[in-house]
């Protein structure tokens, strides 16, 4: 057994990721329900109600606000702000005009290329991002740990300048590349959480983080990530935290609302939608990669458990 699954072996330096919290980062991907670039003029405002969907926010302008239960947060340019948990927010840059709800927005009309909405025209200022689901979100170890809010100020890491211009270049559908948003945005929510998690008020090795309040199942959800071509049985991931199958599966559902297997079969899925995005893999190359025997199989499996087939790559 590699140290990397033995307790206590290694305690990240302050300012510094847990090396083991660090590789479910590499790995982490989350495909957008949708991204967007809102321009907002100074008399326009826009509220959000849904908690099913979570937004990530990276502001290409100052003076913006974002009024949520806890308070009004200030954002500048450079800033990104994260809401991993959705949940009713204003988002506005002048408090005196009465906010519009995404539909009317969508009422005045938009336009959309590759998944990426465009709304609004003159504008004071820009904000760009995208939208995820929240039920995916919390399935993953690390983020059902973070806050309701995490805000990336301004050069803190994820806050680059250079990020910010790219983020308002390929939102642009006059100018720039949609279809690199997605990549982009989880580039982006990776820095973000290797910030947040790099904090010693934050910092956590997997054995705190994946099982949150129990410990004895991180060795398994390690294993998962890092190896999912596997083929994993209950046996097998139970006998990596010396627990009997009944026990293993039982603290396991109860700890991530999922039986081990369908937590593994989401994961694959995610990995594999990175895979395609970011590397340019033919289907065959990542079903390799995934546990799954051909690239056939593996687009059965992405289509039921997102209802679409792998877009844009190669076919086997």
């Amino acid at each position: 057994m590699s140290k990397t699954f033995k307790r206590g072996r290694h305690h990240a330096a302050p300012h510094e990721t847990a090396p083991d919290t660090e590789r479910l980062i590499a790995r982490l991907w989350f495909e957008p329900v949708l991204s967007f670039q809102y321009r907002c003029a100074a008399n326009d405002a826009v509220e959000v109600r849904s908690r099913s969907h979570a937004p990530l926010y990276v502001f290409c302008d100052d003076g913006w606000r974002v009024r949520m239960a806890d308070g009004v947060h200030l954002a500048n340019k450079g800033d990104i702000l994260f809401l991993p948990r959705g949940g009713v927010h204003l988002v506005f840059r002048d408090e005196q005009v009465v906010p519009r709800g995404i539909e009317d927005l969508v009422r005045a009309g938009f336009r959309n290329r590759h998944g990426v909405y465009a709304v609004g025209s003159e504008h004071d200022a820009l904000v760009a991002g995208s939208f995820f689901e929240t039920s995916a979100l919390m399935e993953h170890p690390l983020m059902a740990l973070l806050p309701e809010v995490v805000h990336c100020k301004a050069g803190e890491g994820a806050g680059d300048a250079r990020v910010v211009d790219w983020v308002r270049w390929i939102s642009d559908l006059d100018a720039g590349n949609a279809m690199a948003m997605g990549p982009s945005i989880n580039g982006i929510l990776r820095m973000l959480l290797s910030r947040h998690f790099a904090d010693p008020a934050h910092a956590v090795g997997l054995e705190a983080a994946p099982g949150r309040r129990d410990r004895q199942l991180s060795t398994a959800v390690l294993a998962m990530h890092e190896h999912p071509a596997r083929n994993w049985t209950v046996d097998a991931l139970a006998a990596l935290c010396h627990l009997s199958r009944s026990a293993f599966a039982s603290r396991f559902s109860q700890q991530f609302g999922l039986p081990p297997l369908r937590y593994l079969f989401h994961t694959r899925m995610r990995i594999a939608a990175r895979l395609l995005k970011e590397q340019r893999l033919t289907l065959d190359q990542v079903a390799q990669q995934v546990g799954y025997s051909n690239g056939l199989a593996l687009s059965r499996s992405f289509k039921r458990a997102t209802g679409m087939r792998p877009r844009g790559q190669a076919q086997p």
